[in-house]
């Protein structure tokens, strides 16, 4: 995937360190202080020490005096594929600076609660989405070309709201949005093709067993296949944009 760029700025800037470094980075610095300077959420810092056999300094560690804390281990073998190389995707602080510069004098939208006039493919996403199944709390489009949302139904009014809005404010300024044969949903911009994502997250809870429903699928030559719901899907109320250059 390309880096997008904002008038000439990088948005994306890519961090890779070996396992060696990191090994010494997280015994050094204190993960919360060492995922800031990074870029990213002391979550997605630890993921990527697990997956690369990095064990990382236990509970208390930096509450100690540093002559009685533990020395680090000794760094297991990497037993995994490739070059061992850890990468980090974040997004360069130039960006943020440039938009603060210019945060005071770019127009606020207002956005109304329901479409007013839709845009054609708002419209088109609105009666795909009244067709459309779900899964794991989310609308799954058949074939139908809609807009590229992954959302829940309950946000369904608020989203494709949002996009008109942006879409009717970006075709004033000569920025058009179309959907690709692909299906994807692409926006024109300085010579430019972005890949435009609607996103909403979910989190999931663990149903009782008591509560599962058993649902059926007929599986072709493999015959009748049954599974249970093991999870519901709560809603989060925050929707993301994701954008990447084709």
């Amino acid at each position: 995937m390309a880096s997008l760029s904002f008038e000439g700025w990088p948005v994306n800037k890519i961090i890779t360190y070996s396992r060696s470094d990191l090994f010494d980075l997280v015994w050094s610095t204190p993960i919360l202080k060492l995922a800031k300077e990074i870029g990213i959420s002391d979550v997605a810092l630890a993921k990527a020490c697990r997956k690369m056999g990095i064990p990382l300094p236990g509970r208390g560690h930096w509450a100690k005096s540093e002559t009685n804390r533990p020395k680090p281990p000794t760094m297991p073998k990497y037993a995994g594929g490739g070059s061992g190389n850890v990468t980090f995707t974040t997004l360069d602080p130039n960006l943020f600076r440039l938009l603060r510069k210019f945060d005071g004098s770019v127009p606020r939208i207002p956005v109304p609660a329901s479409p007013v006039d839709a845009d054609l493919l708002v419209t088109k996403t609105i009666k795909a989405a009244k067709n459309a199944k779900q899964d794991n709390g989310r609308i799954v489009f058949a074939k139908e070309r809609a807009l590229a949302v992954s959302i829940s139904p309950q946000v369904l009014d608020r989203a494709m709201s949002l996009l008109d809005t942006l879409i009717k404010a970006c075709r004033r300024h000569g920025y058009p949005w179309t959907i690709s044969g692909e299906g994807k949903t692409v926006v024109q911009c300085g010579g430019n093709d972005i890949e435009v994502t609607l996103h909403k997250r979910l989190s999931r809870k663990e149903l009782p067993c008591v509560k599962r429903e058993r649902r059926y699928w007929e599986r072709g030559s493999i015959g009748p296949f049954f599974y249970a719901q093991e999870y519901e899907w709560l809603s989060t109320n925050r929707l993301t944009f994701r954008l990447a250059n084709q």
